[in-house]
């Protein structure tokens, strides 16, 4: 199976997900305000959010396995696979234990910053133990999850992603009705991991029970090298995590329980939008790392021209559903009152854009070896972001959070992001301007002002009217932006139908 395709496959189940993380993260949460309550569902994302930075103990090692699992297996190393293996169980065994005590020791910092009442520290603390505890459970066998994304077991890993997706909305929907509140809640983020993981592991055993056996001690140095490997995605995760995990527990912090969901609903729909603009060209991370590894330089820099270009495509379109249509979507979802304002709702949009567009330089850069300085930037980017974020949260508010994310993308990551993408590949900025950045912003720049009109146009209940012109207005994007579909890998199986809309020029 070649490379672009098994992307493909990736992709489609990558969008498969996200159709369910939609109904999860959109449809369930008015269900859910009405079963638990807007103060104690604002208090559950605040945690959940204590809970990502947590989970950051791994150092980065499950993340970038798959990566070193695929260098091997273009190898044919199966006894190089082994012991990477052995030694990264042994490090999320680790990990498991790091995380358990991290995980509570910030709960008790974090419950006393926040002045958390006695009441609101018995509605929490049971849920919230028992996420703790699955995810250290977890953490060990998770690694077989990351050896079978470097095996690029791309259908099994697919389906099983699928089934958890749903397992979750299912038991969040059964346990809410049963009145078990936020348990309900934290069973669905608990128990579809666990259960993943172990399908994994018995899947590994079925394709691969070499890995399995002939182990020895774990190496205390390879240990190490794989902590160094992780250290640069850990990293940028834990810069990533502060840009998006921090902003609940500041406006918690500065504002009121009440403003995080505001401001959550106002961002979900974007948030979710993002990863799925981002799924398609992250998809074929792992074979650009085995195309790099080839020595083909040349082929490396249009590949990585090709996924940035793809990703700004997507995520123009993802501003331009935001500026069009969030306001009427989020009045629709939970309420007038859960929209955060015009305001907020651009800079949300413009920092959907801002994280985008690093993101497309930094996923890359990291793939093709520069690990450890993507992952020093992006932490950069995640500290400047919660230096912002609180005084101007304090200042002006929700728009405040959402300035400060916009301001550290553009003003720090974007110039730095250049440089060290150009270290790997010799992409300099006038090359990326040139062939990628200005062209799209050509073709973007006036669907942007159009969906922006039509936005403040719009009722904020005007649901069927929106129904009418959303569609209209997504033709007019797809068809408008077609001179950057020119020199895209597309399968061959799509090419032709795309040939017919006039999508793509004949070969």
């Amino acid at each position: 199976m070649s490379r672009t395709r098994k992307a493909g496959i990736i992709a489609s189940f990558g969008y498969l997900q996200f159709a369910l993380a939609f109904v999860s993260g959109i449809l369930l949460v008015p269900f859910i305000l009405r079963r638990v309550g807007t103060p104690t569902y604002g208090l559950w994302l605040a945690c959940g959010d204590l809970l990502a930075h947590s989970a950051m103990v791994d150092l980065g090692v499950l993340s970038v396995l798959p990566w070193l699992i695929a260098e091997k297996d273009g190898r044919q190393d199966r006894a190089g696979m082994r012991e990477l293996l052995n030694n990264a169980l042994a490090v999320a065994l680790l990990t498991s234990l790091l995380y358990s005590i991290v995980a509570f020791c910030i709960w008790k910092f974090a419950s006393n910053l926040a002045q958390l009442g006695e009441t609101q520290r018995e509605t929490i603390v049971g849920p919230l133990l028992l996420v703790i505890a699955a995810t250290a459970l977890a953490f060990p066998l998770r690694t077989f999850s990351t050896v079978l994304m470097g095996l690029q077991d791309v259908v099994f890993t697919g389906c099983v992603n699928i089934g958890m997706w749903a397992l979750n909305i299912c038991l969040v929907v059964t346990l809410l009705l049963k009145g078990y509140g936020l348990y309900a809640l934290a069973a669905a983020s608990a128990f579809p991991p666990l259960i993943s993981s172990t399908l994994c592991l018995i899947r590994v055993r079925m394709i691969a029970p070499d890995l399995l056996r002939g182990w020895g001690r774990p190496s205390p140095p390879q240990m190490f090298y794989l902590i160094k490997q992780g250290l640069g995605t850990w990293m940028g995760g834990f810069g990533w995590a502060m840009i998006a995990a921090s902003d609940s527990l500041i406006i918690l912090s500065v504002i009121s329980p009440e403003q995080v969901v505001v401001y959550a609903c106002t961002l979900k729909l974007g948030e979710i939008l993002m990863q799925l603009a981002w799924q398609l060209s992250d998809s074929g991370l792992v074979g650009l790392a085995q195309l790099y590894g080839e020595g083909k330089l040349e082929r490396v820099r249009e590949v990585v021209l090709s996924m940035l270009r793809i990703k700004l495509i997507a995520a123009g379109g993802v501003v331009f559903i935001l500026l069009a249509f969030n306001a009427v979507l989020v009045s629709f979802w939970v309420g007038v009152d859960k929209f955060g304002g015009y305001t907020l709702n651009a800079l949300l949009a413009a920092s959907v854009l801002a994280l985008s567009l690093t993101n497309g330089l930094f996923a890359p850069a990291a793939t093709l070896g520069s690990r450890l300085q993507i992952g020093v930037l992006t932490l950069m980017q995640g500290v400047l972001n919660v230096a912002l974020a609180i005084p101007l949260g304090y200042l002006i508010g929700l728009p405040g959070i959402a300035l400060a994310s916009l301001c550290s993308s553009l003003f720090l990551s974007f110039p730095f992001g250049v440089r060290i993408l150009n270290s790997s590949t010799q992409l300099s900025l006038a090359q990326l301007w040139k062939t990628t950045l200005l062209p799209w912003l050509l073709r973007i720049a006036g669907l942007l002002v159009l969906a922006a009109i039509v936005g403040f146009w719009l009722p904020p209940r005007a649901v069927i009217l929106m129904m009418v012109i959303a569609p209209l207005l997504g033709a007019l994007y797809v068809w408008h932006m077609r001179p950057l579909y020119v020199g895209l890998p597309v399968p061959l199986k799509v090419r032709p139908w795309l040939v017919r809309m006039r999508l793509l020029p004949q070969l």
